[in-house]
Order: C-alpha cells, then structure tokens, then sequence
C-alpha cells in the first residue's frame, strides 16, 4: 500500500513536470516587442502604486523584474516632465538602458535592481560609456554602496548615481537634486 502510494505520487509529479515543459504560459508566446510593451505598462501601475501609497519602499522595488525596474526608472522621469527615449532590448542594449533629456542635457540611465552591494566596476564601466558617448549619466540602482562603490561615485564626474530614499522620492513623483541635477 505504500509502495503504491509513493508510486502514485512519482507519477503525478511527472506529469506535473511533463505538462509544465510542454505548455508555455501567455508570456512565454509573447515576442519580444510584445514584452517590452507589457513591462512599459507594468512599470506605469508600479509608478502609479507608489505614488498613491506612501508606505511603498526600496523593497517593493527590489521585488518587481530588471527589466520592470529599469522601465519604472523611465517611466519615473518621464512623470516628472523629462523627454525619454527607451532601448528598444533589454540585453545587448550597449549598457545604457534608455535616455532622458534633463535640462536640456542628455542622460544615459543605467538601472540595476540589486539585492546586495553594487561593485565599483558597474559605476567605472558607466562612466566610460557615457564619456564615448558624450553624454552625462543617471545611474539608478536599488543595492547598497560600499566604500569602494561610494568612492567610484565620486570620481564619476560625469554619472549621478541614484539610490535609496532618492530614488524611492523620483519613483513616487516628488522632486529630487543630486550632484546639482534636478529630477
């Protein structure tokens, strides 16, 4: 009787396993421009959640996708009346994953929703993106900062970077001034 029971069991988990390979859930069928638009309209209902509640924080962040974060990071300046300009991919973008025109100046934005510390590398690698590119940067990131990372931030003359209660204050609509730039 056991036997029977765990066999059973072994069964149905197959199938399970079996059925979950061949059916492809509505997302999956997607293509990829199809995609790109759910995440923008995905990203505009975050925007307006936090917006609306005050208790949304850093963690809500930290929970939606990379590619949803690194809309909600456009979607976020596009509210504040910045021109944008989206990649059209989400890999291969060249590292930049959009661009706003703040103050007459155009902006690479560069989003990185972590969980734990952003390296010094991701800061040093924007930066030299930006300057091929003659362009200031908007680095936006939901980790933490270590000393390396803070000092990387320093010497980035040309990168702003965004994190924390700033970037917690851009997405939920309300003003915010770093390095002299205003969002």
């Amino acid at each position: 009787m056991r036997v029977a029971a765990t066999l059973a069991a072994i069964l149905i988990a197959c199938a399970l396993i079996l059925l979950r390979r061949t059916a492809r859930t509505e997302e999956e069928q997607l293509t990829l421009e199809q995609r790109h638009a759910l995440n923008v309209e995905r990203s505009r209902a975050i925007a307006r959640r936090f917006r609306k509640d005050v208790a949304m924080t850093m963690d809500h962040l930290r929970a939606v996708t990379p590619h949803e974060f690194e809309e909600v990071v456009l979607t976020a300046l596009a509210h504040r009346g910045h021109r944008i300009r989206r990649s059209n991919r989400y890999t291969g973008d060249g590292g930049a994953d959009g661009q706003a025109w703040i103050r007459g100046r155009r902006y690479l934005i560069q989003s990185k929703r972590y969980r734990r510390a952003i390296r010094p590398e991701h800061i040093e690698d924007f930066a030299r993106l930006c300057k091929r590119e003659r362009a200031r940067g908007l680095f936006v990131h939901t980790g933490n900062m270590g000393p390396m990372s803070l000092e990387a931030d320093r010497r980035a003359r040309r990168v702003v970077v965004l994190h924390g209660e700033a970037l917690e204050r851009l997405v939920a609509g309300r003003r915010v001034r770093l390095k002299g730039v205003r969002l």
